[in-house]
């Protein structure tokens, strides 16, 4: 709803049927079977090898690949006539084109998965009135977490505690200072309300407690995750250079190679 900013602490406490004293071990196995686990899903990637062999795998890859063949083929029937070098060009620029996409597309993925390393490994949590370390993975909407310097925080929570609180928020907002966190609503916008805890940010000095109304996926991050895996790609300028350069390149290697064989055949 994005309002968990500006409603009550009891409103958000009716909406993850939780309160001040946190949940039940029981009440969170069953949570966890109807969440799921508190991870962000990053599309599994296949090994390196079949990535890059797939790049050989495009129209254009593939019409330069049969114009460097039909030329080493001319150079093979009638040698010293220059085709050779024609076909070692070729097959030079499918490479490196190869190589370059390559490149782009691993740089893509470790970003993706750097988003896995902002969450926590471990995180401390108010069940059953006693404060317990859990992985953060089993975390469950409605848990009471505490937090305090240099802890990254694992879940988007509406803050119910700060003592001298700040936490640098640059992975959501891109604000380069860390922020004091109050108790208290200070902007209309969920990412500049001091009283927002958010999944993936860090702790930087004091100490502070929230209750967990989104996780996983149903999170800040979760939604930026989301966006970086369905957002369509964008052509660059040399991107499309390259694809131009490769379709003149394309279109004489194979006219020369008809012609050729039309001529000598």
């Amino acid at each position: 709803m994005n309002d968990e900013h500006k409603v009550e602490l009891s409103e958000i406490y009716a909406r993850t049927s939780s309160s001040k004293f946190g949940i039940t071990t029981l009440e969170a196995k069953k949570r966890q079977e109807s969440e799921g686990l508190n991870i962000l899903t990053t599309t599994k990637s296949s090994p390196l090898i079949i990535q890059f062999l797939k790049e050989f795998i495009n129209f254009f890859a593939i019409l330069l690949m049969i114009g460097s063949a039909l030329s080493f083929l001319a150079e093979y029937l009638n040698p010293n006539q220059g085709n050779m070098y024609i076909g070692i060009a070729l097959i030079s620029v499918v490479i490196l084109n190869t190589i370059f996409t390559f490149i782009q597309k691993y740089q893509s993925e470790k970003i993706m998965e750097s988003f896995q390393k902002m969450i926590p490994s471990i995180v401390k949590v108010l069940r059953d009135g006693n404060w317990i370390e859990i992985n953060a993975k089993e975390l469950v909407t409605g848990d009471i977490i505490m937090v305090q310097e240099g802890d990254k925080i694992p879940a988007d929570c509406r803050l119910i505690e700060a003592n001298a609180l700040k936490v640098d928020n640059a992975s959501i907002t891109g604000e380069s200072e860390p922020q004091l966190r109050k108790l208290e609503c200070t902007s209309n916008n969920i990412l500049e309300s001091r009283n927002m805890l958010f999944s993936g940010t860090l702790v930087q000095t004091g100490n502070g407690k929230g209750v967990v109304y989104g996780k996983g996926m149903k999170t800040q991050i979760g939604a930026i995750v989301s966006l970086t895996k369905e957002t369509k790609k964008v052509e660059t300028p040399l991107h499309k250079e390259t694809k131009h350069f490769i379709k003149i390149i394309s279109t004489i290697a194979i006219t020369l190679g008809i012609v050729f064989f039309s001529l000598v055949y």
